[in-house]
């Protein structure tokens, strides 16, 4: 085997065997190649394979499906892998339909030689290397870069990006059942749908998490948050689609709600319509409702919420995994941990909401603010850890990450403590 052996791997696909243990024999050596007879099995090993192919080289006349309809089909299932054709049809349309239906990489005429097919390849791979470097620039890098932004303003606003932390939670548990093609972009809008709270009076923020009643003007400054997280988001660039989703946080089903406009049912964004339904869910957990009066209050509305969804979204609310409530020494804090209860000042400001996880900037801060005597040594966590002889369950119960058994105090309106420390 050459050390130069790329990682990736290629799928060929072909109704002869004998094209196949060709393909093999020649490309084995320099490549990892799998080969799928005909197009049900290669549409077969794509679903079950762990990992996406790099590249899929299919031959056009092959029984039931031709190689242009299985590449539309490729193209729908895995969308970064390049697409190629290999066929002894080498007429005008055939080449048309590949390019513009397969939209393929390359179209390759049989007989191909070891040498052409091998440069085919490896130009292959580089085109494969550059999409999903740039996929990984935007789902590491700029979600790490949106990750400490939305950290740094939940200093501000504790309620609004804690109850996000909540959310995220929900649509990790959702995701491997949507089967999206960007499951990035509904996470970054997760966190960037309280970015418009900022803007908006604190006070306003307090009444509407105390459920208290809101005058018209206020309840209007209320509303505007998405739009104006929307036109935030619009300034970063490919977030073309996080900005509708988070534009459109608010809107039902039936197409009440924000934005107030025609827009209703699957034309609302799929993260939007998501959205919807996690934070409703997430509002009745905090207001106590068991897990089953969750399920009944939301079904007896299924106007306005995409049943599809809300099938999902409830579905996890069974499958969360059953945590236990800890008391633990801020020292013994660790990443991926959760609040259990707000963690708030000596003079009742909150500083961390419940739901949060705990990440290295909340773990440093809840520190510093213990150093200064603002906070107890002392925080509830909800992990899934065993219990230790020291660390001994808060009241020795248990309960699951929807927090739906956690009180949930009333706010302080105070930001600034007395001493001048952002709360």
């Amino acid at each position: 085997m050459s050390p130069d052996k790329p990682n990736e791997t290629i799928l060929f696909v072909d109704d002869e065997p004998n094209v196949l243990s060709g393909i093999r024999r020649q490309l084995h050596k320099t490549f990892h190649v799998v080969t799928a007879e005909g197009p049900h099995k290669a549409l077969e090993v794509i679903k079950e394979s762990t990992t996406p192919f790099a590249i899929i080289v299919a031959d056009m006349r092959m029984p039931q499906i031709n190689g242009v309809e299985l590449l539309k089909q490729v193209a729908t299932l895995t969308p970064n892998t390049v697409r190629m054709m290999l066929t002894g049809n080498a007429d005008q349309q055939t080449a048309i339909d590949a390019i513009n239906l397969g939209n393929i990489f390359r179209f390759l005429n049989k007989p191909c030689s070891p040498e052409q097919l091998t440069q085919a390849i490896e130009a292959g791979i580089k085109q494969y290397r550059l999409v999903t470097a740039e996929r990984e620039l935007l789902e590491k890098t700029l979600r790490g870069s949106i990750r400490i932004l939305t950290e740094i303003l939940s200093i501000a606003d504790p309620e609004s990006f804690g109850r996000s932390e909540k959310i995220r939670h929900k649509i990790k548990l959702m995701l491997p059942k949507m089967q999206l093609d960007k499951p990035w972009e509904l996470d970054l809008a997760a966190m960037l749908a309280p970015l418009g709270t900022v803007t908006i009076p604190r006070d306003l923020i307090i009444k509407q998490a105390n459920d208290e009643s809101l005058l018209a003007n206020e309840r209007q400054v209320i509303d505007s948050a998405p739009e104006i997280a929307h036109r935030l988001i619009q300034n970063i660039p490919r977030l073309g689609e996080v900005s509708q989703i988070v534009l459109y946080q608010k809107k039902y089903y039936d197409g009440s709600g924000f934005p107030a406009n025609d827009v209703k049912g699957d034309d609302i964004p799929l993260g939007a319509r998501v959205l919807r339904i996690l934070v409703d869910v997430i509002e009745l957990e905090e207001n106590n409702h068991p897990v089953n009066d969750v399920v009944a209050i939301m079904r007896r509305k299924p106007h306005l919420y995409d049943p599809h969804l809300l099938d999902l979204a409830l579905g996890t609310l069974a499958e969360t995994q059953v945590t236990v409530r800890k008391k633990i020494n801020i020292y013994d804090l660790r990443v991926g941990m959760i609040i259990a209860d707000d963690v708030c000042m000596s003079n009742g400001a909150l500083l961390i909401r419940s739901g949060q996880i705990i990440s290295n900037t909340i773990k440093e801060r809840l520190t510093n603010y213990y150093f200064s005597g603002r906070i107890t040594d002392h925080i509830i966590v909800l992990t899934t850890e065993e219990l230790s002889a020291d660390q001994p369950a808060e009241n020795q119960s248990s309960t699951t990450t929807s927090d739906s058994d956690s009180q949930t105090p009333k706010l302080s309106s105070q930001l600034i403590s007395d001493d001048g420390y952002i709360s």
